[in-house]
């Protein structure tokens, strides 16, 4: 895993300049660390197995720095699509424009650390795909993309201290969207984002804007916006892998694992692509049938790999500290992904996640109501509220009352979203939290946008979590190329009325790709998922979950309720009564929880750096 550790500080203070010393000699040490910027006042570092996949480029005056992997912003309208390598005029760009012209010129998976007079400067690309976060301690910046790199490097002071107003926020909403993280002081950087670091305090603004991109809309036909959508999924899918060696390709059995391997054959040997595919009993959870027809048609070798349901959900409480709690739902197969992409020697893990968002899976009216408010009463309002109540399943009458009622709101859309609350317990909303300051800032500048294109952004600025905190050394890299900014700047235009094209989920996508994979997965209705088998781990693992939550800090807090635990998890039920999910999310809290008192119990008995 590619991962960096930047100080920054004020050269002319000799005690920050004394106490770098000693940090980055302490970093050096093991020789895991190289570093790309060593000069006054700027510190930067990196590290990880994968570092042949990511650069780092100096800027030319030696001010700054670029980390990760870079295209050129052309590729989505140009063949090559290749990796770029910043040259001295566009280096020098980079450093005149503060980081504005990296944004415009280059996507990809990068962060810039720039210095000038004024002090230092980071800038995050739009598509998240590198984490990016900063804290100020003692006159010293840290921006780094693993926290537990800095809890080591830092000693006692490195466990930064809980912020409880956000775990509240966690619970009520479901997912921390803002610049606050979990951790008091600790202070991420939004994709897309320009952060200054002053004296005491960051200062940031939004260098990408989505909402304006989605405003102007791109109302083609099908056909042409289906050819569009092709090419620039082409393109995007092979940038990515481009110079990677042998690829280990999650292949679900559904549309978007499937387009994206149509894609990487396009340009790659099948040979050099191992699909994996995992299944567990249930009618959600096997999927082997679309699978298999994929991986054939595209010539591709396919694993079947069970899903284990005897997990021990006691390892979930040695997972890496990250900013926030992370969901484990989706971790369980951690150990796995890394033992089979090194039984295959596949250095990285492509994935279709990010399609639901990308190619409009949401199956409501909302396209009806879109059309109107960018068409009004055509001749195709009434095929579009047709094709929007197939979606949606409900009767033609029904869509067009609610698309008609849309039409009259003002202000943000009213979306129902955020967190289950069937644990809660009576402290939860004591104290509430101000949840403005753990929502996403461009959340508001959609407000005026049709009500499915709002929910399409409000989900796209959420970058799929990227590295795994349960197996961070030995998993591959893994690659969401449905995410690339190209995509999603081209979807984001095309209006959801096009994106469901014939009533169906990912419609425009069907029908783009409709030759390229398999009919029955193009066809295909039904969507697969863990939800059996996430409830079978739970029930297996009643005696785990119950000591970590029914004495656990979330019940002394009163956030969660013990009795509704209990009934949740009573012995009486084969499966539980609250949302599995629910369950989940508390014991990934609870085991975040676990993990910081753990480090900071161990950071206490280590010497002052």
């Amino acid at each position: 895993m590619f991962r960096y550790l930047v100080l920054a500080w004020d050269p002319l203070r000799p005690d920050c300049s004394e106490r770098v010393v000693r940090l980055r000699q302490r970093l050096l040490r093991n020789g895991a660390w190289s570093p790309s910027i060593d000069a006054p006042g700027l510190f930067v570092a990196t590290t990880g197995s994968d570092r042949r996949n990511n650069g780092a480029w100096p800027l030319t005056s030696g001010r700054g720095v670029i980390l990760g992997r870079l295209f050129d912003a052309r590729g989505a309208a140009h063949p090559s699509g290749s990796r770029a390598t910043p040259n001295g005029t566009s280096l020098e760009a980079v450093a005149r424009t503060s980081g504005a012209s990296l944004i415009e010129s280059h996507w990809g998976r990068y962060v810039a650390v720039l210095q000038d007079d004024a002090g230092i400067t980071v800038v995050r690309d739009p598509g998240g795909a590198l984490p990016c976060f900063v804290r100020h301690l003692r006159g010293i910046w840290l921006v780094f993309s693993w926290l537990e790199d800095s809890i080591d490097l830092l000693g006692p002071e490195g466990v930064p201290p809980l912020d409880w107003q956000a775990i509240r926020a966690l619970l009520l909403l479901g997912a921390l969207g803002g610049h606050a993280t979990a951790l008091d002081g600790v202070t991420a950087v939004l994709p897309g984002q320009r952060v200054r670091l002053g004296a005491h305090a960051a200062h940031g603004e939004m260098l990408w804007a989505p909402a304006a991109i989605a405003r102007d809309p791109l109302d083609l036909p099908a056909s042409q916006a289906a050819d569009l959508l092709v090419q620039t999924t082409e393109r995007c899918v092979g940038a990515w892998a481009g110079d990677v060696g042998r690829i280990l390709m999650r292949l679900s059995g559904g549309v978007d694992s499937a387009i994206v391997l149509a894609c990487l054959t396009k340009t790659r040997d099948p040979e050099s692509i191992i699909c994996l595919n995992y299944h567990s009993p249930g009618a959600d959870g096997d999927e082997r049938v679309y699978a298999r027809e994929a991986a054939s048609m595209a010539g591709c070798r396919l694993i079947e790999a069970p899903r284990d349901t005897g997990y021990r959900l006691e390892r979930v409480q040695a997972m890496a500290l990250t900013p926030c709690p992370t969901s484990i739902a989706g971790r369980l197969t951690a150990d796995t992904d890394a033992a089979h992409a090194r039984s295959v020697e596949a250095p990285a893990m492509f994935t279709g996640g990010g399609g639901d968002q990308l190619y409009f899976e949401f199956r409501r009216w909302w396209p009806a109501a879109d059309y109107l408010r960018l068409r009004g009463f055509g001749p195709g309002f009434l095929r579009a509220a047709m094709s929007a109540a197939r979606l949606g399943g409900q009767s033609v009458w029904q869509t067009v009352r609610l698309a008609l009622s849309d039409r009259l709101r003002r202000g943000a859309p009213s979306i129902d979203a955020g967190g289950s609350l069937s644990l809660a317990g009576p402290g939860l909303m004591d104290g509430a939290p101000d949840l403005a300051r753990f929502v996403h800032p461009l959340g508001g500048s959609a407000h005026d946008l049709p009500i499915g294109k709002s929910v399409q952004l409000s989900q796209l600025l959420f970058p799929m979590e990227y590295y795994d905190p349960l197996a961070r050394q030995a998993a591959p890299e893994l690659v969401n190329p449905l995410l690339s900014r190209p995509l999603v700047e081209l979807c984001l235009r095309l209006p959801t009325y096009l994106l469901t094209e014939g009533g169906q989920p990912r419609g425009l996508a069907r029908l783009a790709f409709a030759h390229r994979i398999p009919r029955a997965i193009a066809l295909r209705r039904s969507k697969g998922g863990m939800e059996e088998h996430l409830s079978t781990v739970v029930a297996q693992n009643r005696d785990v979950v119950r000591a970590l939550l029914l004495d656990g800090q979330l019940v002394r807090r009163g956030l969660i309720d013990r009795r509704r635990i209990e009934d949740a998890l009573s012995d009486a039920r084969q499966a539980p009564t609250a949302s599995t999910a629910e369950i989940l999310t508390c014991v990934g809290i609870e085991a975040w929880l676990a993990r910081h008192e753990a480090l900071r119990s161990s950071a206490a008995s280590r010497p002052e750096s």
